[in-house]
């Protein structure tokens, strides 16, 4: 299906909607460039374990909890005598070889955190990964200390699409959701950021939003040095 066109933001229409305190950042694939290693990474434990993984299925895991993964991967891998723990214990190890000389960090990461401090908004990370997984992630990269608040996939009940995580995340900002900008590459993101009350703006990496879930974000950018632009126009001036 063809993909519609951006959105580019409009000072006469947007800037009163654009009304907030707060931005929540997914972490795989929207801060750090992670989710092909991440596919490739499994493709290595299939090829050692002897049997096949779609990449459509890992593909429909990008923004599934641990948890959500588990069941969809066991349950559409059965026939081949797949065990997500054991093939997510060797993918972790391959993840973790692939990332030694450093974490890959998306293009204009540092632009937006800056645009964020800048108008004086709270950040927080609101992602999939387990807590482990992302402290160390933030960790290795040196932006621990540049976020607020930071709620993972292992401490909610529910998983994205569903709105827990960000709702979670806004919970430990003190800033209600409705003043939250969500930025997502997912599909999944960005339901959980509409079903949370949130403004959702999509940057999308390996899987493009279909027509569907792109009419539902605020904009849609390329790049995330083009949402933080977008926010310094937006917001500058308050």
């Amino acid at each position: 299906m063809e993909q519609t066109a951006p959105r580019r933001y409009n000072p006469g229409m947007t800037r009163h909607a654009l009304d907030i305190d707060a931005v929540i950042f997914d972490m795989d694939g929207l801060m750090f460039d992670t989710e092909r290693i991440r596919l490739d990474a499994w493709q290595m434990v299939a090829r050692q374990e002897g049997y096949e993984i779609p990449e459509r299925l890992l593909i429909d895991c990008i923004g599934k909890t641990t948890t959500d993964s588990e069941q969809y991967l066991n349950a559409a891998l059965a026939h081949s005598g797949f065990d997500y723990r054991r093939a997510r214990a060797i993918r972790g190890k391959y993840m973790r070889e692939m990332v030694a000389d450093g974490v890959p960090v998306k293009t204009g990461l540092d632009a937006m955190l800056d645009a964020v401090d800048s108008l004086g908004l709270a950040k927080a990370v609101a992602t999939s990964t387990r807590r482990d997984e992302t402290i160390d992630l933030l960790t290795r990269t040196g932006l621990i200390g540049r976020f607020d608040a930071i709620a993972c996939g292992n401490e909610v009940a529910n998983g994205k699409p569903a709105p827990d995580i960000v709702l979670l995340a806004a919970e430990r900002l003190g800033v209600g959701p409705e003043r939250c900008m969500v930025l997502e590459d997912s599909e999944n993101g960005v339901r959980a950021a509409v079903a949370a009350g949130a403004l959702p703006v999509v940057i999308p990496d390996i899987k493009p939003p279909g027509d569907e879930v792109l009419s539902l974000a605020h904009e849609r950018f390329d790049s995330l040095s083009e949402a933080a632009a977008f926010v310094l126009e937006a917001l500058g001036e308050r």
